[in-house]
């Protein structure tokens, strides 16, 4: 693997969305170029109407698709060029409709045109409105000279300037790509991996049902696996059609299979390839968007040629229309398959991939339609399975977590640092017994603001045997995910069912007692996110100037307990002096951050409150500096609720002044 202090060239097998919330997190990567590697076989729907409108182009929509996600949205004249590219024509519209729209964008005649329209070009720089007005008049030209009229109904205006472009363009298909990415300004590449070829995209079924299109592929079908996938010159005529219907599917498949092409690669697809630092294959409809890219002529001995390069299989979630009964390993099995041709080339499967991403369910997430996990038999040996829950809330990958865990990857093997990469943070809220507070705790915390830091955020509360109904009126705050410990169980019991859960990147511990205001949160994660630190401490004593009449506060009536209160943390603070060499301020503090992967390095064994303890101890041992912030603080009483007592200070301290057992001795010892 190449050194990683430069920028990382990163290839992306895609379609037109399956693998969007990705290549978003690509994008925001800093030390990352991207780009998209797509085919174009689509003809469904409008991009169907639109090829056969334009005999021998392929299908433009993934290539708008793709470009519109990559363009920038860091002013409006790049959102509005967003918005005019990816208009629709609305219902109704008719062929005299759409040849005076596209007429008023060629002469630029902006009272001509609807609002919405006039408004988008009103707002774009010169240079692009030419080129606009340049494909949209060769686009008029050609469609007002045909005798067939054009349906323009919920066709997107993007795909017609792409019409434009490719006629504009001599009818050079991966020339009309260029043009439309400089077009729009892309922030990565788009490149189109064929030569161009209009081709058309066949399935057949095990039992002999033939999807005669792509649109077929993608559409609704029966539970039926699909056989195989077949790149033809031409659609099946009906009388072929009717023909083959007769036939046995080993028979339709010798047929299809003898009048299948397999296209020629585009040379800057075989550049892109050759010269990336990481190649990942992502999910979305395999049989249409991905394995028809890999049928191309050279492509796998392209990325077999890289040999330094790290080489990602992303398995799919859901299951879709074409691989309902496809399991993860069956997937890698067929792209297996078709990158080496179905057989025309040999290729060692761990030449194409090294590591396979593949989805495991949250235990807590219910009944949905997910891909059957995948067994080890489908990887090469020597490959590298990472089984994660990948799924967002809208059932689509976790982009930030995939690139996160990209990013680990390529760190670990090139022993290197690529920045990390912070996409999303889990706020664990602890909870026993807070019946009074849980509900206001959980809904501050919800409506917390993360995006200020570039942040996704999810809330999980996770209950340690609560019976005063905490936890179901916490299951009535919506978006809150809540889990229950089997049984009463302590607070190193309830962190560590929080850290299995959560899925981002830094994880903040937060109790739901009310002590602590959800607006700190931003203030213990914020160094996080700039890379300062990998653990910060919500420190309520920082603020504190009068530590003796804020332990009367808690403590009106009871001597012990003030005594306690007021000099077991500070006995703590210097505990940690001594033994570590680490000043904390307040070392039970409830309020912490953490990086995940660091959290779940120190390997916490402690069931209850000693937790505390054993992470400063651990810190320690570990040479990792943290930080102290000050936080606000409303203290309770012991008689509104406050649980610490005073065997909770002497098993922290006791885990403080404990030497941590290192994880190799722990397994020697059993």
């Amino acid at each position: 693997m190449p050194e990683v202090s430069r920028s990382l060239r990163v290839v992306l097998f895609s379609g037109g969305r399956g693998t969007g919330s990705i290549a978003d997190a690509l994008l925001r990567h800093p030390q990352i170029r991207l780009t998209l590697l797509v085919n174009a076989y689509d003809d469904g729907l409008s991009t169907g109407r639109i090829r056969a409108f334009v005999p021998g182009m392929l299908g433009p929509s993934d290539i708008r698709k793709c470009c519109a996600r990559l363009m920038p949205d860091d002013t409006r004249a790049s959102r509005e060029l967003r918005a005019l590219v990816e208009h629709r024509f609305p219902a109704g519209t008719t062929r005299d409709d759409g040849l005076a729209v596209l007429d008023a964008i060629a002469r630029l005649e902006l009272d001509r045109l609807p609002p919405i329209l006039a408004g988008c070009i009103g707002e774009i720089g010169l240079l692009t409105v030419r080129e606009i007005a340049l494909f949209a008049r060769v686009f008029h030209e050609y469609a007002a000279s045909r005798s067939n009229a054009f349906d323009y109904e919920d066709c997107s205006l993007g795909n017609l300037l792409f019409a434009g472009a490719y006629l504009s363009r001599n009818r050079d298909f991966n020339a009309a790509v260029r043009a439309f990415v400089a077009l729009t300004d892309a922030r990565g590449d788009v490149i189109h991996v064929t030569d161009g070829e209009n081709l058309v995209l066949v399935g057949l079924k095990e039992d002999g049902t033939i999807l005669a299109s792509e649109a077929e592929l993608v559409g609704p079908q029966s539970r039926v696996p699909l056989r195989d996938i077949y790149l033809l010159r031409d659609y099946l005529d009906p009388a072929t059609l009717e023909a083959l219907c007769g036939l046995a599917p080993d028979e339709i498949h010798a047929f299809l299979e003898a009048r299948s092409v397999y296209p020629r690669m585009n040379p800057d697809c075989a550049a892109a390839i050759e010269s990336a630092d990481i190649v990942i294959y992502g999910p979305g409809t395999q049989h249409s968007s991905l394995y028809p890219s890999y049928l191309t002529q050279g492509l796998g001995e392209a990325v077999r040629s890289n040999r330094s390069a790290e080489k990602i299989f992303v398995a799919n979630i859901r299951v879709d229309h074409e691989i309902q009964a496809e399991t993860s390993a069956s997937l890698v099995q067929k792209f297996t398959h078709y990158m080496r041709r179905k057989g025309r080339v040999r290729l060692a499967p761990e030449e194409l991939a090294g590591s396979f991403f593949v989805h495991a369910s949250a235990p807590d997430a219910g009944p949905r339609r997910s891909l059957l996990p995948s067994s080890t038999a489908a990887v090469p040996p020597g490959g590298n399975v990472v089984r994660v829950d990948w799924e967002s809330n809208r059932g689509e990958h976790m982009g930030g977590r995939v690139v996160d865990e990209v990013v680990s990857l390529v760190n670990l093997r090139a022993q290197a640092t690529l920045a990390g990469f912070h996409y999303m943070i889990s706020i664990v809220v602890t909870c026993r017994d807070d019946a009074e507070t849980v509900q206001r705790v959980l809904r501050e915390l919800m409506l917390l603001d993360m995006s200020p830091l570039g942040l996704g955020k999810e809330v999980i509360l996770v209950d340690g045997g609560s019976l005063d109904g905490s936890f179901e009126l916490a299951s009535q705050v919506r978006g809150v995910r809540c889990l229950r410990t089997r049984g009463a169980s302590g607070r190193g019991d309830v962190l560590r069912a929080g850290l299995e859960a959560a899925a981002g990147d830094i994880v903040v511990f937060f109790p739901s007692d009310g002590e602590y205001r959800a607006d700190d949160v931003l203030r213990v994660v914020s160094p996080i996110v700039d890379d300062q630190f990998k653990v910060v401490f919500g420190s309520r004593t920082v603020r504190v100037t009068d530590l003796s009449a804020h332990m009367r506060q808690i403590y009106p009536a009871d001597r012990l307990a003030y005594f306690v209160g007021k000099w077991g943390g500070i006995t703590l603070s210097i505990a940690s002096l001594l033994v570590h060499n680490r000043s904390v301020s307040d070392p039970l503090t409830g309020l912490k951050a953490f990086d995940r992967r660091l959290l779940r390095a120190l390997d916490l064994r402690s069931s209850g409150f000693e937790v505390e303890g054993e992470i400063i101890a651990k810190l320690a041992a570990a040479n990792t500096l943290f930080l102290e912030v000050p936080i606000e603080f409303q203290s309770r009483r012991r008689a509104q609720g406050k649980k610490t007592s005073v065997f909770d200070g002497l098993r922290a301290l006791r885990q403080i002044v404990r030497r941590p057992v290192p994880e190799s001795e722990t397994e020697r010892t059993g």
